[in-house]
């Protein structure tokens, strides 16, 4: 799986779009927005807290995490095996200042400049 990492106009964003299975699979670069695929490999504590550290983000937005076994007309949906609630509780106590939310379909997010 590809990562991918966006810089323009005094912002970033990191795009990992699968779980991350290795902190070998990891690049030290802080982006100001994350956002994690959350439907691949699990996100035991302290990968979550090694992508954290990687990263050292202000947001964080969980995706990755939708049913694509149903049509998308019928809205979005968990994937059966995707609880977001744990992901983002321990998400919550590793990184207490940082922004914790869920990327929802054909959300815009507004994105301002990085603070680093």
């Amino acid at each position: 799986t590809l990562f991918y990492r966006i810089q323009a106009f005094g912002m970033s964003l990191w795009f990992m779009p699968s779980g991350v299975s290795s902190e070998a699979d990891l690049v030290q670069k802080s982006a100001d927005t994350l956002i994690l695929g959350v439907a691949g490999n699990p996100l035991h504590k302290e990968i979550l807290s090694s992508i954290l550290a990687h990263t050292n983000p202000r947001r964080v937005l969980l995706s990755h995490y939708d049913n694509f076994f149903q049509p998308l007309a019928r809205g979005l949906s968990l994937l059966p095996i995707v609880d977001l609630d744990p992901i983002m509780e321990t998400g919550r106590s590793l990184a207490p200042d940082v922004s914790w939310g869920v990327l929802d379909f054909g959300q815009a997010i507004p994105l301002s400049p990085d603070s680093n």
